[in-house]
């Protein structure tokens, strides 16, 4: 999971992958604009299986009435009500990440 998250942030935090990234959605999207060539990269199979777990990361139903009452908090209690979201979001994607990358450890 170390390396998982390793690579993860250095991915995040180099813009020339980022903008591969961009350019990778805008392809799959149908984005039609013209690209310059790809340059090698991120591995392929890494990207789809974070891909993959941001997709499957969806809300659940607690999340969507936390939600749901956000406008009714104030400014602070929103901000922070955003950061636990986040931090639950994390924490699902972290654990479909162990279940399948084979981790012995549950979360």
């Amino acid at each position: 999971m170390d390396d998982l998250e390793r690579q993860l942030n250095s991915i995040l935090s180099d813009p020339k992958q980022m903008e591969q990234i961009a350019g990778l959605a805008r392809s799959l999207m149908g984005d039609s604009t013209p690209n310059t060539p790809p340059e090698p990269g991120p591995d392929a199979a890494l990207l789809g299986r974070i891909a993959a777990l941001m997709q499957s990361g969806g809300e659940g139903r607690e999340q969507a009435l936390l939600k749901a009452i956000a406008p009714y908090l104030s400014e602070k209690r929103r901000g922070k009500l955003d950061n636990a979201l986040r931090l639950a979001r994390l924490a699902r994607i972290a654990r479909l990440a162990m279940e399948q990358g084979g981790g012995d450890e549950t979360l």
